[in-house]
């Protein structure tokens, strides 16, 4: 079990596919994509996702290649199954096509083969049929959809003696027309009737033209009659064309043979196109987010720098590509299973969850993940969501009695390597009896070493997560002089809702807020308190350590000059050391010569006493 239909609808899986599949050039590519589903087999996620790193290298570093439109063939081949059938040139130049792509694409990875061994992989069974590649192309024109007059020498034969009679006729009746004055004719244009050069005569004036009547225009006033001269011409003209139509029969009848012969490998050759072109629009995709490939823990869930993809489109998109706020978020040790995020409404809790949940089944499906390179994440057996508004009419369910179904369904299946995702849990019912409920099944969930992420506005389910082993607080950062959310989420500090701070700021007015204070009891009062205390002095650490971090960036700048420069004294020494040596060394050889040279010129000299001491 992985996960169901419904929790994948949660975490907008199947909009996220959607926008995927936008960017494949095939059906059968975009299929694939449609297929995707998280998986807990370690080799067959990664049998999904290398191609498709490999393909984002080629997006990201290499020469640029796609393999084009891909048509959907599989009807056409389905179709030469069939005994006696024939296909249309448009059927053929879709086969062409697609060997165009085939062979495309065999060439780029063939070429490349040393830096993407699984498209090596992928490619290895795709059959090229280059003959038939060149023969559907020298005999079918795409744009036209008509056989070339190349097709076979008959054809060409066929054609020119068809161009060589028209021609003929034309002149022919042309000179007859030239011969007839303006009583006789409707105008001075040859038309064609049923293939027939014709001349509109008037009606009054038929007996003048001898020929065949062909058509009549609307009003009856004018006859398009087939001057007897020509009528011959016009009858070999229509043999040459039933002959025409018959080598193009026999022509179309020898191409889908061939095909027929090769649809085995043609609709495989389709799959591998379809494939390929499903790792491309991935590996598209990946590129426009900023993802990257995921890394498989065994219990941690490390993410640096997450985003929704969804809402990264979205933003980006809209030219507001700096607006998306990263989460950064690492739990799932032992002594921390469990994780409760509290704070404002719209401050950013549903999406985190939802971020969490999406990334985990992205990176299960073989997809990179848009967040920082080594984000990590457990490899789950089974993910479980309940978000949002579940209320169904139709099954006579309250918004509760939804909630507690899935809670139910959850309660049954979650175990030691589930993903659970709880939005607002002990909500939609008494608030007291609520909150108990959800602490029952955070405890039971803790127990068994599910990894849970939970939201909440209910403050005992604070107090719970403060005390609870194995659970943790969580909260959403909020500027309380703003009351604006900030979207960062903070571990282990518990969140206020700020309900009373953002209802004065929304225009209630003071004394109903009053009121609603007091009534709220000393003891809300004061765990909002204490909640408005920690996260002023989680600002005041935070700043500290802002300032504790470019303390210490300038002392290690600074300690980094010093080392530079006494590497550089030290160097300057070396030189001079050696530069002194060579000096000495130098004087030393110049008196050590000056005294050989003294010496030999004594003995030369066979010098006295006296010269010698002197």
């Amino acid at each position: 079990m992985i996960a169901s239909t419904e929790t994948l609808a949660t975490l907008e899986f199947d909009r996220l596919r959607d926008l995927i599949a936008q960017r494949a050039a095939s059906d059968v590519g975009r299929e694939e994509i449609a297929a995707l589903k998280p998986l807990s087999d370690p080799v067959k996620i990664d049998q999904i996702l290398r191609p498709v790193m490999e393909t984002l290298d080629i997006i990201r570093f290499d020469d640029p290649f796609s393999i084009g439109r891909v048509p959907d063939i599989r009807p056409i081949l389905e179709a030469t199954s069939i005994p006696g059938a024939v296909l249309g040139v448009s059927e053929l130049v879709a086969v062409g096509q697609v060997l165009t792509a085939c062979h495309r694409l065999h060439r780029y990875i063939d070429d490349r083969s040393d830096k993407y061994p699984s498209l090596v992989r992928l490619i290895y069974a795709l059959s090229t049929y280059p003959d038939l590649s060149k023969t559907l192309d020298a005999s079918l024109d795409a744009g036209s959809e008509t056989v070339r007059d190349g097709a076979s020498s008959e054809l060409r034969r066929i054609r020119r003696g068809m161009e060589s009679i028209r021609s003929e006729i034309r002149q022919r009746v042309d000179g007859i027309l030239s011969g007839l004055n303006d009583t006789i004719i409707q105008d001075r244009l040859v038309t064609l009737r049923g293939g027939r050069f014709v001349i509109p005569v008037r009606e009054n004036q038929k007996h003048r033209v001898e020929g065949l009547i062909h058509d009549q225009s609307s009003s009856g006033a004018t006859l398009f009659i087939e001057p007897i001269q020509t009528v011959e011409m016009n009858n070999r003209l229509r043999q040459l064309e039933l002959a025409e139509r018959a080598e193009i029969e026999r022509i179309l009848r020898e191409l889908t043979a061939q095909v027929a012969d090769i649809r085995i490998e043609l609709r495989q050759n389709l799959d591998i196109l379809g494939r390929f072109d499903a790792a491309y629009a991935k590996a598209s995709f990946a590129q426009e987010i900023d993802a990257v490939e995921p890394v498989f823990s065994k219990r941690t869930l490390r993410l640096k720098a997450a985003r929704h993809p969804l809402l990264a489109v979205r933003l980006a998109r809209e030219d507001r590509p700096n607006e998306l706020i990263p989460l950064d978020l690492e739990m799932g040790t032992d002594e921390e299973r469990t994780l409760i995020i509290t704070g404002p409404n719209a401050g950013g809790k549903t999406v985190a969850i939802k971020t969490v949940g999406l990334l985990a089944a992205m990176a299960q499906s073989g997809l990179p993940i848009p967040a920082a390179p080594k984000s990590e994440l457990p490899l789950f057996d089974s993910f479980f969501a309940d978000i949002g508004d579940a209320q169904s009419i139709e099954n006579d369910l309250s918004t509760f009695s939804s909630h507690v179904r899935n809670l139910e369904g959850i309660c049954s299946n979650a175990g030691r390597d589930s993903l659970v995702l709880l939005d607002e849990i002990g909500s939609s019912t008494d608030p007291d009896q609520g909150s108990a409920l959800a602490m029952a099944i955070l405890r039971e969930l803790t127990r068994r070493g599910t990894l849970t992420i939970a939201t909440t506005h209910h403050g005992s389910v604070k107090a719970f997560a403060h005390e609870e082993a194995g659970v943790m607080n969580g909260s959403m950062a909020f500027d309380t002089e703003t009351l604006q959310p900030s979207f960062r989420l903070r571990l282990h500090i518990p969140g206020s809702s700020y309900a009373f701070e953002i209802a004065r700021r929304l225009g209630i007015p003071g004394p109903i807020v009053d009121e609603a204070e007091r009534i709220a009891g000393s003891d809300v009062g004061r765990v909002e308190s204490l909640i408005a205390e920690l996260d002023a002095e989680h600002h005041r650490f935070r700043e500290q350590a802002d300032a504790a971090e470019r303390s210490k960036a300038e002392a290690e700048e600074t300690q980094a000059d010093y080392e530079v420069r006494l590497r550089d004294v030290e160097l300057r020494e070396r030189e001079l050391r050696r530069t002194g040596e060579r000096e000495a060394r130098r004087v030393l050889d110049e008196a050590n010569a000056l005294v050989e040279r003294t010496v030999e010129d004594i003995r030369r000299r066979q010098a006295d006493r006296s010269a010698i001491r002197d």
